[in-house]
């Protein structure tokens, strides 16, 4: 009880203590946003996949354009779902109309498991490193306050 009677009068002599939380929770949203913009940034982090595709069905194979050479083999035509890129697929597409050559998706790069664990690593050290420095700065205030013997003259103004 004797505590719980110190603690109140701590309290009610430094009230500022009680919205001193407020900038270490400011601070933890700060740590949680920064995780996710690079978690965003972390999954589309790899190679763009491109893959064929034609508009109902059409066959372009008759065209020399819409073929490709593959291991400096025979040229080969592009069939449906073939990997293509952009830039090597635009004469195909200028002669037929119908074929495109689409985004999929993004490839995982080889260190994308590493850097999500790093990531997730960062999230969980700033937001304890928050709370403990909140933690620790309001031991340092409450103990200042009990320790100091003439409580009226000696403890520090806000001001």
């Amino acid at each position: 009880i004797a505590l719980i009677e110190q603690g109140s009068k701590a309290v009610g002599q430094m009230f500022s203590s009680l919205f001193f939380p407020i900038i270490p929770f400011l601070l933890q949203l700060v740590v949680v946003g920064w995780f996710l913009v690079v978690a965003l940034y972390l999954s589309s982090w790899g190679e763009q996949e491109y893959r064929v595709s034609f508009k109902n069905n059409r066959d372009c194979s008759d065209f020399e354009a819409c073929s490709r050479t593959l291991n400096d083999s025979i040229p080969q035509a592009y069939q449906s779902n073939d990997t293509c890129t952009p830039q090597e697929f635009e004469p195909c597409k200028t002669v037929c109309p119908e074929a495109m050559c689409q985004f999929v998706k993004y490839t995982k790069n080889k260190d994308y498991s590493w850097m999500q664990f790093v990531n997730v690593f960062g999230l969980y050290w700033g937001v304890f490193f928050f709370s403990a420095f909140a933690e620790i700065v309001l031991a340092g205030v409450f103990s200042q306050w009990y320790w100091t013997f003439n409580k009226k003259t000696d403890l520090p103004d806000c001001s």
